[in-house]
């Protein structure tokens, strides 16, 4: 008997090795804003980290759920991008919806601040 193949809980191994892989996923999503926040000319807004880690869970989640691995969304790359965690593509997504929130929400949020100063001054 193989560890596949003991259960506990009537649940196999493998199933909570999909569940931690998950659950790491998950939390590598925290780690582009984590990574922005000690740069020392910070662009990032709390818009944009919040809507980058939300996009890279679903991502996380909708994959794993579907069952898909780079290998199946994408046969023609090579074997050794094929084998990457599906995290990576999550993780590229968070930090692409980042950038582009935040780069939006900056420009806003400091239109709306100079507004103020010039209408209190």
């Amino acid at each position: 008997m193989d560890l596949e193949q003991w259960s506990v809980g009537g649940r196999g191994f493998g199933t909570i090795f999909v569940f931690l892989l998950m659950a790491y996923s998950f939390i590598t999503q925290l780690f582009p804003a984590i990574v922005f926040s000690f740069m020392k000319n910070n662009f990032v807004t709390k818009q944009g980290a919040a809507t980058g880690m939300i996009f890279g869970v679903i991502t996380v989640a909708y994959i794993t759920i579907k069952q898909g691995t780079i290998a199946t969304m994408f046969p023609s790359f090579p074997q050794v991008i094929q084998d990457l965690n599906v995290g990576i593509i999550a993780l590229t997504i968070n930090i692409v919806i980042t950038v582009i929130v935040s780069l939006f929400t900056n420009k806003k949020v400091t239109a709306d601040t100079r507004k103020e100063n010039s209408q209190s001054a």
